[in-house]
């Protein structure tokens, strides 16, 4: 498993090649073999530093095959349009290069806020959207579980004024971002 979060404005969060450079630590960590693969490339290309988007298309689509790996990229609506579909469109390239029996080794979920932009881009991948309707019952459901532990251990709350299954999801406003996978 590897992920990335993106991050608006920032040019260390918000392009392709910072995300293939996290995503490539993490799998070198998990699989200190590959490091052998990724340095016979790196090598040959003549760069120290990963800096072009060719180079860590190759290095990443070298140790994405290697071993099945979930990728999670959150805030892929933070990047500019252009980044966006080089992203979702490489993994979808990718993942569809990938022989029959093996596509089942790659799987992406790119989390992002459900705007035009990102809905048009995201249009080639399965979506699942989460709405604030779905969220606050969930933030409900959760802050319910809680404060029934919480009495379970110290007595009721209620003696004191206190009502975490509502409180919390009335300050909680029911947001959270929708999911694209």
């Amino acid at each position: 498993m590897a992920f990335f979060y993106f991050g608006h404005g920032d040019p260390e969060r918000d392009k392709f090649v910072p995300m293939a450079t996290a995503i490539l630590s993490q799998l070198l960590t998990q699989d200190p073999s590959l490091l052998l693969h990724v340095e016979k490339i790196s090598t040959s290309s003549g760069q120290a530093v990963l800096s072009s988007r060719s180079l860590a298309k190759e290095l990443l689509e070298t140790a994405l095959k290697s071993r099945k790996t979930y990728v999670i990229l959150d805030g892929i609506d933070e990047c500019t349009r252009d980044d966006r579909k080089d992203v979702c469109t490489w993994f979808r390239s990718f993942a569809d290069s990938l022989p029959t029996a093996k596509q089942d080794e790659i799987r992406c979920l790119f989390v992002s806020q459900d705007d035009g932009f990102a809905r048009k881009d995201l249009a080639m991948l399965p979506t699942l959207g989460i709405t604030e309707k779905e969220t606050r019952e969930d933030i409900s459901e959760y802050a319910l579980h809680w404060q029934k532990r919480i009495e379970e251990r110290f007595g009721s709350l209620q003696d004191l004024g206190l009502a975490i299954a509502k409180i919390v999801p009335e300050r909680s406003q029911g947001e959270l971002s929708p999911v694209n996978s």
